[in-house]
This record gives structure tokens, sequence and C-alpha cells, in this order.
């Protein structure tokens, strides 16, 4: 029987049949693990960043209030402002900040509280005076003793209440623990949000940034439910996922070996190939839940060489929303960073640059991003920018 292809057109066409079959199949392998996707098509906004001048939140040093947990006058707020959170009531922007007391001593044995700011057009927050979060003299006293309470993240329900999932520290460990409010002035503590989970196995493990998935409604978001609970993402080093159906008590997800599942975690020759660290609230799209996160280059051979060394810029990464601990992708490239300080012989740009907040606000996404160096700041995007609600 003759040969159905001639020689030479056979030695070019067998070779491309096996490299689009090899091809295909890395393409497969990297979209399973999260790490090939097309980020336009999935990704929140076209966020620009604000001018640097434009910082929110700037330290303050004369406010004073009385501590209920020392007993004494101190100046709440004459520290590093840690972490902000950003929500929106009524026709105003709300921005949560945690900010240290020094009081003559070292940054590692300040206290911090919780304050926050308000805005009319998002742009200029007026400052309230004292403190909404601190530690006092009641039932979680050993918990935010002498360390305090850090890293809001504030979020709303469907009927009417407010969540600030928060870090309390009492220097010997960092938890994760939960307050409620009505009108984002008063808040009842709740403790510890693993501390009954598997029998308290988790009560002593430090945890914090806590990032609650979240349905946009009518240009606002509201905490969603999946499968009939709740879900976050939390960790500051990989990144970890838990469930609860009372907002209150929550689960740790568990591997198979019992240890607590990485869901997405450092990878090399990234921008986030050191660590990785949860953000703002998770949001739920038409392609699945998106999660804003900040991640740390590596210096040496396993980082990106496109970026200095240890800097830190924001991520987003896609989870399936039937499967929320499952990975679809992540960004290739940080959309946020410390543009003005990079190239420059400054330890600013080793500091964490964390996302903190995101809200709907006018029309618009508002994403609240800062670190201990440098004051909190703005990167905006419309939100009909996005097709993804």
């Amino acid at each position: 029987m003759k040969n159905l292809f001639p020689m030479k057109l056979s030695k070019i066409i067998f070779p491309a049949i096996l490299f689009l079959v090899a091809a295909t199949s890395i393409l497969l392998y990297c979209i399973r693990r999260g790490e090939c996707a097309n980020p336009s098509d999935w990704t929140i906004g076209n966020f620009v960043q604000m001018n640097s001048s434009d910082s929110v939140v700037t330290q303050d040093g004369s406010g004073i209030f009385y501590c209920p947990a020392s007993q004494n006058n101190v100046c709440w707020e004459n520290g590093e402002i840690i972490n902000s959170s950003a929500i929106v009531r009524h026709d105003s922007l709300f921005l949560f900040f945690s900010v240290s007391e020094y009081a003559g001593i070292n940054a590692e044995q300040a206290v911090s509280r919780v304050g926050y700011s308000v805005s009319t057009d998002g742009i200029h927050f007026k400052r309230i005076v004292r403190p909404v979060l601190y530690p006092d003299r009641d039932q979680q006293i050993d918990y935010e003793w002498m360390g305090g309470c850090e890293a809001p993240r504030v979020s709303e329900t469907n009927d009417g209440r407010y969540l600030m999932f928060y870090t309390q520290c009492n220097r010997s460990c960092k938890r994760l623990a939960v307050a409620t409010s009505s009108d984002l002035k008063t808040w009842t503590k709740h403790g510890p949000i693993f501390r009954k989970a598997y029998n308290g196995k988790y009560g002593n493990t430090d945890s914090k940034f806590a990032s609650i998935v979240s349905r946009v409604v009518k240009g606002k978001p509201f905490v969603q439910k999946i499968n009939g609970k709740y879900y976050l993402y939390w960790g500051s080093d990989n990144l970890y996922a838990a469930v609860s159906e009372n907002l209150i008590d929550w689960i740790p997800v568990e591997d198979e070996n019992g240890d607590l599942k990485k869901i997405l975690s450092p990878r090399n020759n990234s921008f986030d190939s050191n660590l990785i660290a949860s953000g703002p609230s998770a949001v739920m799209t038409s392609k699945g839940i998106v999660l804003f996160y900040s991640g740390q280059n590596r210096e040496g051979a396993f980082g990106d060489k496109s970026y200095p060394g240890q800097m830190l810029g924001g991520g987003q990464a896609l989870f399936s929303a039937q499967k929320p601990e499952k990975l679809l992708a992540r960004s290739d490239q940080p959309f946020v960073y410390f543009k003005d300080i990079l190239g420059k012989n400054t330890n600013n740009r080793s500091t964490p640059l964390f996302l903190q907040g995101l809200a709907c606000f006018k029309g618009k996404w508002y994403l609240f991003y800062g670190n201990r160096g440098l004051p909190a700041r703005i990167a905006v995007c419309n939100l009909k920018d996005s097709e993804l609600f």
C-alpha cells in the first residue's frame, strides 16, 4: 500500500501533533493547578492607584483615651497604623483601622485599638476621636491584653448586622476573633472564632486576616452562604479556609491528614514567591469566588526578577463557587503595589503591603491598602468596568 503521507510531510506533521498534544496536556495541568489562566476574564476591575500624597489615614498623636484595661489615660493613636477595612452605611464610607499606642515602648510591645473615619466622597475622611474596639475588663481580656485588637475586616449580612473579624493579641498568641454591631459604633465581642472547633485543637494557633465570602447585590456586597454554610479564607503565610453556620463559631478546613488544608501557597519565580496574606472580603462573581490577597516576592533565584526582593504586591485568586476550597486560577502579576518606592534604597519596600479594605461606593470599587511604614492608600475602579456581577 502506498504511504498516505510523503516522507517530508510526515516529518513535519507528526512532530507538530506530538507538540500540540504535549502543550495541551501541560495547559490543562496548569489550569487544574490554578497557575495558568487569562486574568482579564475573571479578575475584578481595572484598578487605578491614586497618588501617594492621597493618604486617607495618617498618624495622629493627639487622641486621648481612658483605657479600661490599664485604667490610665493614653495617647491611643500615636503609633503606627497597621490595617484598615472599609464598608458603606447609608451614604457614607466608613474606614476602620487599627493603630498602636507606643507610650514610650518599642513597637513589639505596643497596644493596638480599632478606630474609624467617615467620608462622604471617598477621599476626605473625618476621624472619630475615640476607638470602638479595644482591650477592656471583659471576658476577652486574657486574649487581648496587652497586645490589643488588630487587623479589622468588616462586612454586612443580609439582615442588617455588621461583622468585624479582627486579631486578638496577648503577646503570646494572635487569634482571629469576631464582633457584631447594628450601627458600626457599638460592638459586641464574641471571642476567638476557632475555640470550639475540633475540641479546641486550634484554640492556641496563630491566626489572622479573615476574608469572608460575599456577593454584590444592587451595588453593595453582603455576606453569602454557599451550600448552606458561610465560608472565609484566612492566613498570613499560606492561606486556609473555614466554614460556619452561625458566623460566630468557625471550623477550619482540614486535609486528609488532619492538618490545616493549604488552599493557596507561595509560588517560585512569582511576585508571591515568599508568603501570602489574605485580604478583604472575597467576592462571588459569575466566574467563581475572587479573593484579593497580598504576596511577597522572594529574594534570589526563586523570586520574580521583575520586582525587587521582598516587595509585596496585591494579587487576585479565583476559587470554585461550588467548592470554595478549589483553586481555579490566580494572577501572574501584582495589580497594585507601592510604585513610588520601587528601585529606591528604602526599607519601606520590604515592609508588608496589605490589601485591607474593599467597598462599593457611589458606583466604584474602593480598595484600601497600606503597611506599617506607609499610611493607607486607595486604588479605584468603576463597578461597571466589570461584567462579572
